[in-house]
């Protein structure tokens, strides 16, 4: 539990780090947060995003109804909420990228989806060290 904890806090110090001192102070990007009813979305964009929640959430409660106590991972939830947001996280920079490339505001989602891949692999390799 100790070794999460203690990774999950050095990856989440880095983020704030990086995107507080460097991104925003060094290299003056603004972040622009797009939420899935922001005004001006992408259609195609939207959708997806809508379709990954969705398709996550239905492997979720499969997982739950079908999976037998035995072979039941705890770290399954936490797993798949990082991917959820991992998920959410590259769609969303890849709508920044596309569409407003000049503010370079898709930094920040990059960063983002770095910072859930570094935090989903701190669950991988830790999953034998919690209880």
């Amino acid at each position: 539990m100790l070794v999460f904890i203690t990774g999950a806090s050095i990856i989440l110090l880095l983020y704030i780090l990086i995107s507080h001192f460097i991104l925003k102070r060094k290299l003056n990007i603004e972040e622009k947060r797009l939420r899935p009813f922001s005004k001006n979305r992408n259609k195609l964009f939207l959708i997806t995003e809508i379709i990954s929640i969705i398709a996550l959430t239905v492997i979720g409660i499969v997982y739950i109804d079908f999976a037998e106590p035995a072979h039941f991972s705890r770290t399954f939830i936490p797993k798949l909420i990082v991917v959820l947001f991992f998920t959410q996280q590259v769609i969303r920079g890849l709508e920044l990228w596309a569409f407003n490339r000049e503010e370079k505001s898709y930094y920040y989602q990059t960063l983002g989806a770095t910072m859930f891949l570094a935090l989903f692999l701190v669950f991988y390799f830790t999953e034998g060290y919690l209880p």
